[in-house]
Protein backbone atom coordinates (compact mmCIF):
# COMPACT_ATOMS: atom_id res chain seq x y z
CA UNK A 1 0.00 0.00 0.00
CA UNK A 2 1.28 3.34 -0.63
CA UNK A 3 2.49 3.60 -4.14
CA UNK A 4 5.88 5.07 -5.21
CA UNK A 5 6.77 7.24 -7.82
CA UNK A 6 10.53 8.19 -8.89
CA UNK A 7 11.93 5.93 -6.56
CA UNK A 8 15.75 7.15 -5.57
CA UNK A 9 18.25 4.43 -6.83
CA UNK A 10 19.37 4.76 -2.72
CA UNK A 11 17.96 5.77 0.43
CA UNK A 12 20.68 7.84 2.42
CA UNK A 13 19.28 7.45 5.71
CA UNK A 14 22.18 9.74 7.03
CA UNK A 15 20.73 12.55 5.22
CA UNK A 16 17.61 15.03 5.81
CA UNK A 17 14.48 12.41 6.77
CA UNK A 18 11.37 12.18 4.04
CA UNK A 19 8.85 10.06 3.33
CA UNK A 20 11.48 8.06 1.28
CA UNK A 21 12.92 7.02 5.09
CA UNK A 22 8.78 4.85 5.56
CA UNK A 23 7.27 2.21 4.34
CA UNK A 24 3.47 3.44 3.84
CA UNK A 25 0.88 0.75 6.09
CA UNK A 26 -2.98 1.44 7.20
CA UNK A 27 -4.74 4.51 7.18
CA UNK A 28 -5.67 4.67 11.36
CA UNK A 29 -7.36 8.11 11.70
CA UNK A 30 -8.55 10.96 10.12
CA UNK A 31 -8.43 14.83 11.97
CA UNK A 32 -9.68 18.58 10.52
CA UNK A 33 -7.25 18.88 8.09
CA UNK A 34 -4.91 15.97 8.35
CA UNK A 35 -4.75 11.71 8.61
CA UNK A 36 -2.77 9.67 10.23
CA UNK A 37 -1.11 6.60 8.99
CA UNK A 38 0.94 3.42 10.07
CA UNK A 39 4.27 3.70 9.19
CA UNK A 40 7.50 1.67 9.47
CA UNK A 41 11.56 3.24 9.30
CA UNK A 42 12.64 1.54 6.40
CA UNK A 43 16.68 1.42 8.52
CA UNK A 44 15.18 0.67 12.34
CA UNK A 45 12.09 -0.77 11.22
CA UNK A 46 10.45 0.86 13.91
CA UNK A 47 6.30 1.30 13.82
CA UNK A 48 5.06 4.86 14.43
CA UNK A 49 2.17 7.03 13.57
CA UNK A 50 2.41 9.58 10.21
CA UNK A 51 0.30 12.97 10.78
CA UNK A 52 0.22 14.34 7.22
CA UNK A 53 -1.40 17.61 6.65
CA UNK A 54 -2.19 19.38 3.25
CA UNK A 55 -0.87 22.30 2.84
CA UNK A 56 -3.71 23.79 0.35
CA UNK A 57 -5.92 22.97 3.09
CA UNK A 58 -3.94 24.91 5.88
CA UNK A 59 -3.70 28.25 3.34
CA UNK A 60 -7.38 27.62 2.61
CA UNK A 61 -8.40 27.40 6.65
CA UNK A 62 -5.94 29.77 7.48
CA UNK A 63 -4.49 26.89 10.16
CA UNK A 64 -0.69 27.50 8.92
CA UNK A 65 0.11 29.19 12.46
CA UNK A 66 -2.01 26.23 14.41
CA UNK A 67 0.35 23.20 12.83
CA UNK A 68 3.77 25.42 13.14
CA UNK A 69 2.91 25.67 16.77
CA UNK A 70 1.69 22.00 17.10
CA UNK A 71 5.19 21.40 15.57
CA UNK A 72 7.51 23.77 17.45
CA UNK A 73 5.40 23.04 21.21
CA UNK A 74 6.16 18.73 20.70
CA UNK A 75 9.60 19.88 19.77
CA UNK A 76 9.66 20.74 23.13
CA UNK A 77 8.60 18.35 25.16
CA UNK A 78 9.09 14.25 25.97
CA UNK A 79 7.00 12.23 28.39
CA UNK A 80 5.99 9.08 29.18
CA UNK A 81 2.27 9.69 28.76
CA UNK A 82 2.22 11.97 25.94
CA UNK A 83 2.07 10.89 22.42
CA UNK A 84 5.52 12.48 21.36
CA UNK A 85 7.53 14.23 18.15
CA UNK A 86 10.18 11.35 16.47
CA UNK A 87 10.47 13.23 13.22
CA UNK A 88 8.99 16.31 11.20
CA UNK A 89 9.43 17.11 7.66
CA UNK A 90 7.39 18.69 4.45
CA UNK A 91 7.13 18.13 0.72
CA UNK A 92 5.64 20.33 -1.89
CA UNK A 93 1.94 18.93 -1.03
CA UNK A 94 2.11 18.40 2.63
CA UNK A 95 3.45 18.63 6.03
CA UNK A 96 4.65 15.10 8.16
CA UNK A 97 4.82 14.47 11.88
CA UNK A 98 5.77 11.44 13.24
CA UNK A 99 4.90 10.24 16.34
CA UNK A 100 4.89 7.80 18.64
CA UNK A 101 2.07 5.20 17.52
CA UNK A 102 -0.36 4.12 20.17
CA UNK A 103 -2.60 0.70 18.80
CA UNK A 104 -4.45 0.43 21.85
CA UNK A 105 -7.01 3.48 20.54
CA UNK A 106 -9.03 6.35 21.82
CA UNK A 107 -10.91 6.01 25.07
CA UNK A 108 -13.52 7.25 22.92
CA UNK A 109 -13.49 4.22 20.76
CA UNK A 110 -13.82 2.00 23.64
CA UNK A 111 -16.77 3.50 25.10
CA UNK A 112 -18.68 3.77 22.06
CA UNK A 113 -17.78 -0.26 21.55
CA UNK A 114 -17.62 -1.35 25.23
CA UNK A 115 -19.24 0.95 27.53
CA UNK A 116 -18.47 2.87 30.81
CA UNK A 117 -15.05 1.53 32.22
CA UNK A 118 -14.09 -0.36 35.57
CA UNK A 119 -13.58 2.12 38.55
CA UNK A 120 -9.56 1.23 39.20
CA UNK A 121 -8.79 2.04 35.43
CA UNK A 122 -10.35 4.99 35.27
CA UNK A 123 -8.50 6.38 38.66
CA UNK A 124 -5.37 5.02 36.43
CA UNK A 125 -6.00 6.70 33.56
CA UNK A 126 -6.73 10.05 35.27
CA UNK A 127 -3.52 9.79 37.29
CA UNK A 128 -1.44 9.07 33.90
CA UNK A 129 -3.06 11.85 31.76
CA UNK A 130 -2.44 14.21 35.35
CA UNK A 131 1.23 13.74 35.49
CA UNK A 132 1.06 14.50 32.12
CA UNK A 133 -0.60 17.50 32.34
CA UNK A 134 1.24 18.87 35.58
CA UNK A 135 4.92 18.31 33.22
CA UNK A 136 3.19 20.51 30.43
CA UNK A 137 1.73 22.97 32.84
CA UNK A 138 5.44 23.36 34.20
CA UNK A 139 6.74 24.02 30.91
CA UNK A 140 3.47 26.74 30.89
CA UNK A 141 1.90 24.67 27.92
CA UNK A 142 -1.93 24.30 27.96
CA UNK A 143 -3.99 21.61 26.09
CA UNK A 144 -7.05 22.79 25.81
CA UNK A 145 -8.43 20.06 24.32
CA UNK A 146 -8.53 17.32 26.83
CA UNK A 147 -11.46 14.61 26.14
CA UNK A 148 -11.66 10.95 25.21
CA UNK A 149 -10.74 11.31 21.86
CA UNK A 150 -7.43 12.66 22.35
CA UNK A 151 -6.25 10.06 25.10
CA UNK A 152 -4.70 6.68 23.01
CA UNK A 153 -4.00 3.30 24.85
CA UNK A 154 -0.56 1.54 24.34
CA UNK A 155 -0.79 -1.64 23.93
CA UNK A 156 -0.08 -2.28 27.84
CA UNK A 157 -3.22 0.19 28.82
CA UNK A 158 -1.37 3.14 29.21
CA UNK A 159 -2.89 6.22 28.60
CA UNK A 160 -1.28 8.78 26.77
CA UNK A 161 -2.23 12.50 25.99
CA UNK A 162 -2.39 13.24 21.97
CA UNK A 163 -3.18 16.40 19.50
CA UNK A 164 -1.67 19.65 20.66
CA UNK A 165 -3.22 21.51 17.94
CA UNK A 166 -4.24 23.77 19.81
CA UNK A 167 -2.44 23.68 23.12
CA UNK A 168 -0.09 27.45 23.66
CA UNK A 169 2.29 28.56 25.52
CA UNK A 170 1.13 30.56 28.80
CA UNK A 171 2.59 34.15 28.15
CA UNK A 172 2.07 36.85 31.01
CA UNK A 173 -1.36 37.91 30.12
CA UNK A 174 -4.24 34.78 30.85
CA UNK A 175 -5.95 33.52 27.67
CA UNK A 176 -8.81 34.62 26.23
CA UNK A 177 -9.68 32.69 23.00
CA UNK A 178 -12.64 30.14 22.96
CA UNK A 179 -11.03 27.10 21.85
CA UNK A 180 -11.49 23.25 22.54
CA UNK A 181 -14.74 20.99 22.69
CA UNK A 182 -17.51 22.82 23.89
CA UNK A 183 -18.24 20.22 26.04
CA UNK A 184 -15.31 19.63 28.00
CA UNK A 185 -14.70 23.57 28.07
CA UNK A 186 -14.44 25.26 31.80
CA UNK A 187 -16.87 27.73 32.95
CA UNK A 188 -13.64 30.12 32.73
CA UNK A 189 -13.49 30.15 28.93
CA UNK A 190 -16.91 30.12 27.92
CA UNK A 191 -17.32 33.63 30.26
CA UNK A 192 -14.07 34.66 28.44
CA UNK A 193 -12.99 36.01 31.42
CA UNK A 194 -9.28 34.91 31.10
CA UNK A 195 -8.10 31.58 31.96
CA UNK A 196 -5.02 29.41 32.86
CA UNK A 197 -3.63 26.24 32.86
CA UNK A 198 -6.49 25.22 35.48
CA UNK A 199 -8.86 25.06 32.09
CA UNK A 200 -7.20 21.53 31.43
CA UNK A 201 -8.28 19.67 34.98
CA UNK A 202 -11.51 20.83 34.49
CA UNK A 203 -11.68 19.30 31.45
CA UNK A 204 -9.75 15.88 32.95
CA UNK A 205 -12.91 15.97 35.37
CA UNK A 206 -15.42 16.07 32.44
CA UNK A 207 -13.21 12.44 31.22
CA UNK A 208 -13.28 11.16 34.70
CA UNK A 209 -17.17 11.41 34.73
CA UNK A 210 -17.30 10.31 31.47
CA UNK A 211 -15.62 7.35 31.47
CA UNK A 212 -17.01 5.94 35.00
CA UNK A 213 -21.00 6.65 33.67
CA UNK A 214 -20.73 6.79 29.85
CA UNK A 215 -22.51 10.10 29.38
CA UNK A 216 -21.04 13.59 30.34
CA UNK A 217 -22.16 15.57 33.44
CA UNK A 218 -23.80 18.80 31.07
CA UNK A 219 -25.38 18.01 28.05
CA UNK A 220 -27.66 20.38 25.73
CA UNK A 221 -29.62 20.64 23.17
CA UNK A 222 -28.28 23.62 22.18
CA UNK A 223 -24.86 25.28 22.43
CA UNK A 224 -26.32 27.78 24.30
CA UNK A 225 -28.00 25.84 26.53
CA UNK A 226 -24.71 23.36 26.92
CA UNK A 227 -22.86 26.76 27.97
CA UNK A 228 -25.53 28.01 30.90
CA UNK A 229 -25.49 24.25 31.69
CA UNK A 230 -21.86 24.13 32.48
CA UNK A 231 -21.69 27.95 33.76
CA UNK A 232 -24.56 27.20 35.99
CA UNK A 233 -26.05 23.75 36.21
CA UNK A 234 -25.51 22.03 39.43
CA UNK A 235 -23.12 19.17 39.12
CA UNK A 236 -25.41 15.54 40.06
CA UNK A 237 -24.31 12.12 39.89
CA UNK A 238 -26.23 9.17 38.73
CA UNK A 239 -29.07 7.37 41.02
CA UNK A 240 -26.42 4.33 40.62
CA UNK A 241 -23.31 6.38 41.29
CA UNK A 242 -22.26 5.04 44.61
CA UNK A 243 -22.61 1.23 42.84
CA UNK A 244 -20.28 2.43 40.32
CA UNK A 245 -17.78 4.20 42.17
CA UNK A 246 -16.43 5.03 45.46
CA UNK A 247 -17.23 8.09 47.50
CA UNK A 248 -13.59 8.96 47.22
CA UNK A 249 -13.98 8.42 43.72
CA UNK A 250 -17.24 11.06 43.49
CA UNK A 251 -15.27 13.99 45.74
CA UNK A 252 -12.12 13.39 42.96
CA UNK A 253 -14.68 14.22 39.96
CA UNK A 254 -16.48 16.70 42.49
CA UNK A 255 -13.28 18.70 43.20
CA UNK A 256 -11.84 18.57 39.32
CA UNK A 257 -15.45 20.20 38.48
CA UNK A 258 -14.98 23.17 41.11
CA UNK A 259 -16.06 26.30 39.22
CA UNK A 260 -13.78 28.61 41.18
CA UNK A 261 -10.56 27.79 39.34
CA UNK A 262 -8.51 28.99 42.53
CA UNK A 263 -10.55 26.21 44.61
CA UNK A 264 -10.21 23.46 41.40
CA UNK A 265 -8.45 19.80 42.19
CA UNK A 266 -4.86 20.59 41.13
CA UNK A 267 -4.56 23.84 40.58
CA UNK A 268 -2.07 26.26 42.32
CA UNK A 269 -3.93 27.76 44.57
CA UNK A 270 -5.93 24.57 46.45
CA UNK A 271 -2.33 23.12 47.01
CA UNK A 272 -1.58 22.37 42.99
CA UNK A 273 -0.79 18.76 41.77
CA UNK A 274 0.35 17.37 45.03
CA UNK A 275 -3.06 17.86 46.65
CA UNK A 276 -4.30 16.13 43.91
CA UNK A 277 -1.90 13.05 44.52
CA UNK A 278 -2.32 13.25 48.25
CA UNK A 279 -6.12 13.03 47.42
CA UNK A 280 -7.51 10.15 49.25
CA UNK A 281 -9.33 8.87 45.92
CA UNK A 282 -5.36 7.85 44.55
CA UNK A 283 -3.97 6.70 48.20
CA UNK A 284 -3.98 2.95 46.66
CA UNK A 285 -1.80 4.22 44.01
CA UNK A 286 2.04 4.03 43.99
CA UNK A 287 3.05 7.63 42.01
CA UNK A 288 6.51 6.35 41.61
CA UNK A 289 5.27 3.38 39.79
CA UNK A 290 2.91 5.69 37.59
CA UNK A 291 5.97 7.12 36.61
CA UNK A 292 7.58 4.26 35.03
CA UNK A 293 4.29 2.41 34.03
CA UNK A 294 4.39 -0.01 36.50
CA UNK A 295 0.87 0.08 37.81
CA UNK A 296 -1.24 -1.60 35.64
CA UNK A 297 -4.77 -0.99 34.63
CA UNK A 298 -7.80 -3.45 34.34
CA UNK A 299 -8.56 -3.23 30.92
CA UNK A 300 -6.06 -4.66 28.43
CA UNK A 301 -7.18 -3.30 24.20
CA UNK A 302 -7.16 -6.70 22.13
CA UNK A 303 -4.45 -6.31 20.18
CA UNK A 304 -5.41 -9.09 17.62
CA UNK A 305 -8.08 -6.53 16.52
CA UNK A 306 -7.86 -2.98 15.06
CA UNK A 307 -8.68 -0.81 17.50
CA UNK A 308 -9.73 2.34 15.33
CA UNK A 309 -12.52 2.79 12.84
CA UNK A 310 -11.54 0.53 9.88
CA UNK A 311 -13.41 3.27 7.51
CA UNK A 312 -10.47 5.73 7.58
CA UNK A 313 -8.53 2.79 5.49
CA UNK A 314 -11.54 2.19 3.13
CA UNK A 315 -11.48 6.69 2.47
CA UNK A 316 -8.47 6.81 1.97
CA UNK A 317 -8.54 3.30 -0.78
CA UNK A 318 -11.86 4.32 -2.36
CA UNK A 319 -12.33 8.37 -2.27
CA UNK A 320 -8.54 9.69 -1.62
CA UNK A 321 -8.16 11.50 -5.38
CA UNK A 322 -4.70 11.94 -4.67
CA UNK A 323 -3.53 8.76 -1.95
CA UNK A 324 -0.15 9.69 -0.28
CA UNK A 325 2.92 8.16 -1.94
CA UNK A 326 7.00 9.42 -1.66
CA UNK A 327 7.47 12.58 -3.94
CA UNK A 328 10.85 13.96 -4.83
CA UNK A 329 10.49 18.00 -4.23
CA UNK A 330 10.71 20.18 -7.53
CA UNK A 331 14.16 21.97 -7.46
CA UNK A 332 12.82 24.25 -9.69
CA UNK A 333 9.90 25.57 -7.73
CA UNK A 334 10.44 29.60 -6.10
CA UNK A 335 8.41 29.45 -2.57
CA UNK A 336 8.99 33.00 -2.84
CA UNK A 337 6.45 33.37 -5.55
CA UNK A 338 3.80 31.42 -3.37
CA UNK A 339 1.16 32.91 -0.57
CA UNK A 340 2.84 34.31 3.06
CA UNK A 341 1.49 31.32 4.28
CA UNK A 342 2.95 28.86 2.13
CA UNK A 343 6.33 30.96 2.69
CA UNK A 344 5.75 30.45 6.64
CA UNK A 345 5.34 26.52 6.70
CA UNK A 346 8.42 26.57 4.06
CA UNK A 347 10.77 28.31 6.71
CA UNK A 348 9.34 27.77 10.06
CA UNK A 349 7.97 24.00 9.88
CA UNK A 350 11.58 22.66 8.75
CA UNK A 351 12.98 18.80 8.81
CA UNK A 352 13.55 17.89 12.38
CA UNK A 353 15.01 14.47 14.17
CA UNK A 354 13.78 13.98 17.38
CA UNK A 355 14.57 10.51 18.79
CA UNK A 356 14.94 11.22 22.49
CA UNK A 357 14.60 8.53 24.80
CA UNK A 358 12.04 8.94 27.06
CA UNK A 359 13.91 9.96 29.83
CA UNK A 360 10.72 11.01 32.11
CA UNK A 361 10.24 7.32 33.37
CA UNK A 362 13.82 7.35 34.85
CA UNK A 363 12.93 9.99 36.92
CA UNK A 364 11.76 10.82 40.46
CA UNK A 365 8.02 11.87 40.33
CA UNK A 366 8.83 15.11 42.34
CA UNK A 367 12.28 15.82 40.44
CA UNK A 368 12.18 19.16 38.59
CA UNK A 369 9.15 20.18 40.80
CA UNK A 370 9.44 23.05 43.34
CA UNK A 371 12.48 23.19 44.64
CA UNK A 372 14.35 22.18 41.94
CA UNK A 373 15.99 25.81 40.86
CA UNK A 374 17.58 24.76 37.54
CA UNK A 375 14.11 22.92 36.60
CA UNK A 376 12.48 26.04 37.29
CA UNK A 377 15.34 28.55 36.00
CA UNK A 378 14.97 26.51 32.20
CA UNK A 379 10.90 26.54 32.38
CA UNK A 380 11.28 30.47 32.35
CA UNK A 381 13.89 30.41 29.75
CA UNK A 382 12.05 28.32 27.48
CA UNK A 383 8.90 30.37 28.25
CA UNK A 384 10.62 33.95 27.40
CA UNK A 385 12.14 32.47 24.48
CA UNK A 386 8.71 31.58 22.95
CA UNK A 387 6.76 34.10 24.74
CA UNK A 388 9.07 36.44 22.39
CA UNK A 389 8.09 34.77 19.07
CA UNK A 390 4.95 37.56 18.57
CA UNK A 391 5.02 37.53 14.04
CA UNK A 392 3.81 34.10 15.22
CA UNK A 393 1.20 34.39 17.66
CA UNK A 394 1.30 31.61 19.32
CA UNK A 395 0.82 32.65 23.00
CA UNK A 396 -3.46 32.78 21.93
CA UNK A 397 -4.96 32.38 19.05
CA UNK A 398 -8.17 33.86 19.44
CA UNK A 399 -9.39 33.60 15.70
CA UNK A 400 -7.72 30.06 14.22
CA UNK A 401 -10.26 27.02 16.41
CA UNK A 402 -9.04 23.89 14.80
CA UNK A 403 -11.45 21.70 16.88
CA UNK A 404 -14.39 22.98 16.03
CA UNK A 405 -14.56 21.63 12.76
CA UNK A 406 -14.87 17.88 14.31
CA UNK A 407 -17.86 16.88 14.91
CA UNK A 408 -18.87 15.56 18.72
CA UNK A 409 -20.25 12.08 19.56
CA UNK A 410 -24.00 12.51 20.83
CA UNK A 411 -24.47 11.03 23.88
CA UNK A 412 -26.39 7.98 24.79
CA UNK A 413 -30.13 9.95 25.39
CA UNK A 414 -29.40 11.27 22.08
CA UNK A 415 -28.07 15.26 22.90
CA UNK A 416 -25.14 16.61 20.92
CA UNK A 417 -23.11 19.21 22.20
CA UNK A 418 -22.85 20.34 18.63
CA UNK A 419 -26.57 20.69 17.60
CA UNK A 420 -28.43 24.16 17.07
CA UNK A 421 -31.85 23.65 17.11
CA UNK A 422 -34.25 26.82 17.32
CA UNK A 423 -37.10 27.65 15.43
CA UNK A 424 -36.82 31.21 16.56
CA UNK A 425 -35.92 34.43 14.95
CA UNK A 426 -32.74 35.29 16.86
CA UNK A 427 -31.63 38.57 17.78
CA UNK A 428 -28.95 40.43 15.36
CA UNK A 429 -25.56 40.11 17.57
CA UNK A 430 -22.75 43.00 16.60
CA UNK A 431 -20.36 42.54 14.25
CA UNK A 432 -16.47 42.16 15.50
CA UNK A 433 -15.67 45.36 15.18
CA UNK A 434 -12.73 47.33 16.90
CA UNK A 435 -12.20 50.93 16.93
CA UNK A 436 -9.28 50.26 14.19
CA UNK A 437 -12.10 47.79 12.00
CA UNK A 438 -14.72 51.08 12.44
CA UNK A 439 -12.53 53.50 10.85
CA UNK A 440 -11.47 51.61 8.17
CA UNK A 441 -15.41 51.16 7.34
CA UNK A 442 -16.11 55.26 7.53
CA UNK A 443 -13.68 55.44 5.28
CA UNK A 444 -14.51 52.93 2.76
CA UNK A 445 -18.44 54.00 2.87
CA UNK A 446 -17.70 57.01 0.98
CA UNK A 447 -15.96 54.76 -1.96
CA UNK A 448 -18.63 53.63 -3.60
CA UNK A 449 -16.91 53.93 -7.43
CA UNK A 450 -17.07 49.53 -7.32
CA UNK A 451 -19.37 47.10 -5.56
CA UNK A 452 -17.37 43.65 -3.93
CA UNK A 453 -19.11 40.52 -3.48
CA UNK A 454 -18.15 38.21 -1.17
CA UNK A 455 -18.75 34.25 -0.44
CA UNK A 456 -19.44 33.29 3.06
CA UNK A 457 -18.79 29.29 3.55
CA UNK A 458 -19.39 27.15 6.39
CA UNK A 459 -22.62 29.30 7.59
CA UNK A 460 -24.34 27.32 10.41
CA UNK A 461 -27.95 25.92 9.56
CA UNK A 462 -31.02 27.83 11.41
CA UNK A 463 -30.19 31.59 9.85
CA UNK A 464 -32.80 33.59 8.24
CA UNK A 465 -32.28 35.61 4.99
CA UNK A 466 -33.32 38.72 6.79
CA UNK A 467 -31.15 37.84 9.83
CA UNK A 468 -28.07 37.46 7.63
CA UNK A 469 -28.85 40.83 5.80
CA UNK A 470 -29.48 42.45 8.97
CA UNK A 471 -26.21 41.12 10.25
CA UNK A 472 -23.85 41.82 7.53
CA UNK A 473 -25.33 45.56 6.69
CA UNK A 474 -23.54 46.49 10.05
CA UNK A 475 -20.82 46.60 7.66
CA UNK A 476 -21.99 48.88 5.14
CA UNK A 477 -25.01 49.06 2.58
CA UNK A 478 -25.73 45.66 1.03
CA UNK A 479 -27.13 45.79 -2.76
CA UNK A 480 -27.64 41.60 -3.43
CA UNK A 481 -27.96 38.56 -1.18
CA UNK A 482 -28.29 35.47 -2.12
CA UNK A 483 -28.80 32.72 0.87
CA UNK A 484 -28.69 28.56 0.34
CA UNK A 485 -31.24 27.78 2.18
CA UNK A 486 -34.16 25.02 3.05
CA UNK A 487 -36.52 25.99 0.23
CA UNK A 488 -39.29 24.42 2.83
CA UNK A 489 -38.14 26.00 6.01
CA UNK A 490 -36.01 28.95 4.53
CA UNK A 491 -32.85 28.24 6.97
CA UNK A 492 -29.49 28.61 6.22
CA UNK A 493 -28.00 25.83 4.67
CA UNK A 494 -24.23 26.35 3.88
CA UNK A 495 -23.28 29.70 1.79
CA UNK A 496 -24.10 32.57 0.57
CA UNK A 497 -23.04 35.46 -2.21
CA UNK A 498 -23.27 38.85 -0.70
CA UNK A 499 -22.76 42.38 -2.91
CA UNK A 500 -21.94 45.75 -1.14
CA UNK A 501 -21.80 49.04 -2.31
CA UNK A 502 -18.47 49.33 -1.99
CA UNK A 503 -15.73 46.91 -3.09
CA UNK A 504 -13.45 48.51 -0.14
CA UNK A 505 -16.34 47.48 2.77
CA UNK A 506 -16.34 43.81 1.10
CA UNK A 507 -12.84 43.97 1.57
CA UNK A 508 -12.94 44.77 5.08
CA UNK A 509 -15.95 42.06 5.38
CA UNK A 510 -13.97 39.24 4.35
CA UNK A 511 -10.53 40.73 6.43
CA UNK A 512 -12.93 41.15 9.69
CA UNK A 513 -15.22 37.89 9.55
CA UNK A 514 -12.70 35.26 7.61
CA UNK A 515 -12.84 32.21 10.32
CA UNK A 516 -14.70 34.20 12.75
CA UNK A 517 -16.52 31.67 15.35
CA UNK A 518 -20.50 31.21 15.23
CA UNK A 519 -22.87 28.92 16.53
CA UNK A 520 -19.43 26.00 16.71
CA UNK A 521 -18.76 26.93 13.09
CA UNK A 522 -15.55 28.99 11.59
CA UNK A 523 -16.78 30.89 8.68
CA UNK A 524 -14.89 31.26 5.33
CA UNK A 525 -15.19 34.55 3.74
CA UNK A 526 -13.20 35.37 0.53
CA UNK A 527 -13.87 38.49 -1.26
CA UNK A 528 -14.91 37.47 -5.06
CA UNK A 529 -12.80 38.02 -8.03
CA UNK A 530 -14.40 39.99 -11.20
CA UNK A 531 -14.14 37.58 -13.52
CA UNK A 532 -15.99 34.70 -10.59
CA UNK A 533 -18.54 37.17 -10.31
CA UNK A 534 -21.74 36.74 -12.88
CA UNK A 535 -25.46 36.97 -12.43
CA UNK A 536 -26.02 33.27 -11.57
CA UNK A 537 -24.91 33.60 -8.60
CA UNK A 538 -27.52 35.73 -7.41
CA UNK A 539 -30.52 33.73 -9.55
CA UNK A 540 -32.20 30.81 -8.70
CA UNK A 541 -34.97 30.15 -5.53
CA UNK A 542 -33.27 32.04 -3.18
CA UNK A 543 -33.02 35.21 -5.05
CA UNK A 544 -35.79 37.43 -3.33
CA UNK A 545 -34.94 38.67 0.15
CA UNK A 546 -38.13 38.63 1.34
CA UNK A 547 -37.84 36.83 5.09
CA UNK A 548 -39.67 33.38 5.95
CA UNK A 549 -42.53 34.18 8.25
CA UNK A 550 -41.72 32.40 11.20
CA UNK A 551 -45.48 31.41 11.99
CA UNK A 552 -45.29 29.57 8.36
CA UNK A 553 -42.90 28.08 9.41
CA UNK A 554 -44.34 26.97 12.65
CA UNK A 555 -47.48 25.33 10.87
CA UNK A 556 -45.64 22.87 8.62
CA UNK A 557 -44.66 19.59 9.41
CA UNK A 558 -41.73 18.36 7.86
CA UNK A 559 -40.97 15.25 9.66
CA UNK A 560 -44.16 13.36 9.03
CA UNK A 561 -44.16 9.38 9.98
CA UNK A 562 -43.02 7.33 6.71
CA UNK A 563 -45.78 4.92 5.54
CA UNK A 564 -43.84 1.34 5.84
CA UNK A 565 -44.07 1.77 2.08
CA UNK A 566 -42.05 4.35 2.12
CA UNK A 567 -39.91 2.81 5.08
CA UNK A 568 -39.09 -0.17 2.75
CA UNK A 569 -37.86 1.79 -0.12
CA UNK A 570 -35.75 3.31 1.73
CA UNK A 571 -33.90 0.46 3.24
CA UNK A 572 -33.68 -1.05 -0.28
CA UNK A 573 -32.48 2.24 -1.40
CA UNK A 574 -29.67 1.92 1.40
CA UNK A 575 -28.92 -1.43 0.71
CA UNK A 576 -28.68 -0.69 -2.69
CA UNK A 577 -25.69 1.51 -2.07
CA UNK A 578 -24.12 -0.74 0.18
CA UNK A 579 -23.87 -3.53 -2.06
CA UNK A 580 -22.51 -1.26 -4.57
CA UNK A 581 -19.79 -0.25 -2.31
CA UNK A 582 -19.17 -3.82 -1.70
CA UNK A 583 -18.88 -4.63 -5.30
CA UNK A 584 -16.20 -1.66 -4.91
CA UNK A 585 -14.24 -3.83 -2.66
CA UNK A 586 -14.06 -7.27 -4.24
CA UNK A 587 -12.97 -5.68 -7.22
CA UNK A 588 -9.74 -3.87 -5.43
CA UNK A 589 -9.17 -7.56 -4.07
CA UNK A 590 -10.01 -5.70 -0.84
CA UNK A 591 -10.73 -8.66 1.47
CA UNK A 592 -13.66 -6.62 4.18
CA UNK A 593 -17.46 -7.22 3.89
CA UNK A 594 -19.65 -4.09 4.92
CA UNK A 595 -22.11 -4.77 7.58
CA UNK A 596 -25.13 -4.96 5.65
Amino acid sequence: MGGICCKPNKIDFDGPVDLWHFSLLRAVGKGAFGKVRVVQHKHTKKLYALKYINKEKCVKMRAADNIIQERRLLEEIDHPYVVNLRYAFQDDENLFMVIDLELGGDLRFHLERNGAFDERSVKIYIAEIALALDYLHQRRIVHRDVKPDNILLDDAGHAHLTDFNIACFLGKRPLTGVAGSMAYMAPEVLEKRGYFTTVDWWSLGIVAFELIFNKRPFRAKTNSSLTNAIKTQELIFPEDAKEKVSQEGLSAINGLLERDPDHRLGCSQDGGFEALMAHPWFKTLDWEKLQTKQEMPNFLPDSKKANFDATHELEELLLEDNPLKAKKRDPKRDVTQLEPAWVKMEEKFGVTTNTMPKDATKKSINEGRKGNENVKKATQQNTQKNAGKKEDKFEDQDEININEYNSDSSDSDGSSDEEAISKESKPVPKVPTNSQVKAKLGKAASKKNKRGVVFVGHIPHGFYENEMRAYFSQFGDITRLRLSRNKKTGKSKHYAFIEFESLEVAEIVAETMNNYLIENRLLVVEVLDDKDINEHLFKGANRKFRPTPTDRIERLNFNKEKTEEEKQKAVSKYQKALEKKQQKLDKKGIDYKIPM
